[in-house]
């Protein structure tokens, strides 16, 4: 990657970073309201980081497109912790609130601005010898920075969240070069978000075992992810 296209994605990668894990649940105090205004701060750095990156940063919306059928185990990961319900369904507790709403158009441009930074900026940019590596390396990343959960809470299974993270970093990161499309990559990414947080959150408002639920979505992602890391090497090895 060249010096200026790192220092452009770390710009961007330590605002975004600065901007999601800023505790604004210390001045904010009603759930709805903190959602609205966490909506607010994704909006803006979505508007910021595209102008940024329109002047600075090589980057197209769709380069190609593939045959997306090979993706549809990836529908498997977006219902990844769904798995888990089928050794402890007694954890199901239906509790829909007024926050589900505000919590899926959150989801939306988180989506937008991480698979921004992590997928369309990274691989668009970097200049590994193979792409599998950069896709490793983007995830590797992607997973990383996952860590901020760990360090809100310290609970040693928060660890395991960083692998999950990786796995679908790896998963997202083949989709993109598969087919360079960002807009799909961020249908799967928000896709991954509604059913695994939104939806389950709602359905299962506390998980028993937390190490058995985080244990479970990363089996079904790794699958995934291999699944595709396969399916590079031998499209690699056609050529």
């Amino acid at each position: 990657m060249k010096k200026s296209h790192l220092i452009n994605f770390l710009i961007l990668l330590l605002l975004y970073l600065g901007l999601s894990s800023f505790p604004f649940s210390y001045f904010v105090n009603n759930e709805i309201w903190l959602k609205v205004f966490q909506i607010g701060v994704q909006i803006i750095f979505s508007i910021f980081a595209f102008i940024y990156i329109k002047k600075e940063t090589e980057f197209t919306f769709c380069k190609h497109s593939g045959n997306k059928i090979i993706f549809i185990p990836c529908f498997l990961a977006c219902g990844s912790n769904f798995l888990y319900l089928a050794f402890a369904s007694n954890d199901i507790n239906p509790a829909f609130t007024s926050v589900i709403i505000p919590q899926i158009i959150l989801y939306v441009f988180v989506a937008i601005n991480e698979e921004l930074i992590f997928r369309a900026i990274f691989i668009s940019n970097s200049n590994y010898k193979t792409k599998l590596t950069t896709i490793i390396v983007s995830a590797a990343v992607f997973g990383v920075c996952h860590l901020t959960n760990f360090l809100s809470t310290f609970n040693p299974a928060s660890l395991l969240m960083v692998v999950y993270t990786f796995l679908l970093g790896l998963m997202l990161g083949c989709i993109y070069v598969f087919t360079g499309s960002y807009i799909f990559v961020v249908s799967l990414h928000f896709a991954f978000n509604l059913l695994n947080d939104v939806l389950f959150e709602a359905l299962v408002p506390n998980v028993t075992n937390i190490w058995f639920y985080l244990l479970s979505n990363t089996i079904v992602t790794l699958f995934v992810a291999v699944y595709l890391v396969i399916i590079y090497l031998k499209k690699k090895g056609e050529k």
